[in-house]
């Protein structure tokens, strides 16, 4: 199926769903495009999640230090209700 994309470029329609790291990976990636576009981004830590390798350990704390560098806050849920109130 086509689509038309921004400048008029024919585009072709890709679903794909991810879980784990790679939902990280897509969170880090969208952040850091919305940065770059002057966005303020906050990450909400608790609504992400990363796996777990049986000899590597937990992919979630370097994750969360990672956005951290490129987010403009890191949040909890509750943090970011209260912000949005």
């Amino acid at each position: 199926m086509g689509t038309r994309g921004r400048y008029g470029e024919e585009r072709t329609r890709h679903r794909q769903g991810r879980a784990g790291r790679d939902a990280g990976e897509l969170v880090e990636s969208h952040l850091r495009e919305l940065v770059e576009h002057g966005f303020e981004v906050a990450v909400v830590k608790d609504a992400t999640a990363a796996p777990r390798h049986p000899e590597l350990g937990d992919g979630y704390a370097p994750a969360v230090v990672n956005d951290g560098f490129i987010a403009n806050a890191v949040w909890t849920t509750a943090e970011a209700v209260t912000a949005m109130r």
